[in-house]
């Protein structure tokens, strides 16, 4: 049997969930990342600067338009070998290894927590940090409180407070 016939057809729930979260994804990205990338690629081409001098500009306005629209197709090989490179590097290489990461292989999930671990080890540190800093006994505020002479609240123990304190 192969992979595609083994699996389970697409429940309504997971249509609903990615339905729901996909839209708000899609923004952000195209807003942080993709926006970001056509604007570089833009400045790039046409050696665009965001901080010239007044003086610059008002020569530049001063240039016919034929002068000012170079062609950014014929010039951007030649001059900026570091886009061309850098492009052909950080697309497909992601992009294999998430491909590479999505099949099932003797191995896979340690593969994947290999690479996901810094992701999850950050989280983990902070939740560490914070429940230390909270800590009703020992933690930092319980020792500002015990400064001014105060009982430190135990902030983590109630879902009250510990919503106040996330």
């Amino acid at each position: 049997m192969s992979a595609l016939t083994a699996r389970r057809p697409f429940d309504s729930g997971k249509l609903t969930a990615t339905l729901l979260f996909l839209p708000p994804a899609l923004l952000l990205f195209t807003l942080f990342v993709m926006m970001p990338v056509v604007e570089a690629a833009w400045c790039t081409a046409f050696q665009l600067e965001r901080l010239r001098q007044p003086e610059e500009l008002d020569r530049l306005r001063q240039l016919p338009l034929r002068v000012r629209q170079p062609r950014p197709s014929a010039r951007l090989p030649q001059q900026h070998p570091d886009l061309v490179v850098s492009l052909s590097i950080q697309l497909p290489l992601p992009l294999s290894l998430a491909l590479i990461l999505a099949e099932k292989f003797r191995g896979a999930v340690a593969l994947r927590m290999l690479f996901f671990m810094p992701y999850i080890l950050a989280e983990i540190a902070t939740g560490l940090i914070f429940s230390f800093v909270y800590d009703g006994d020992y933690g930092l505020l319980a020792a500002i409180f015990r400064a001014f002479g105060a009982q430190a609240p135990h902030l983590l123990a109630s879902p009250q407070t510990s919503m106040l304190a996330i």
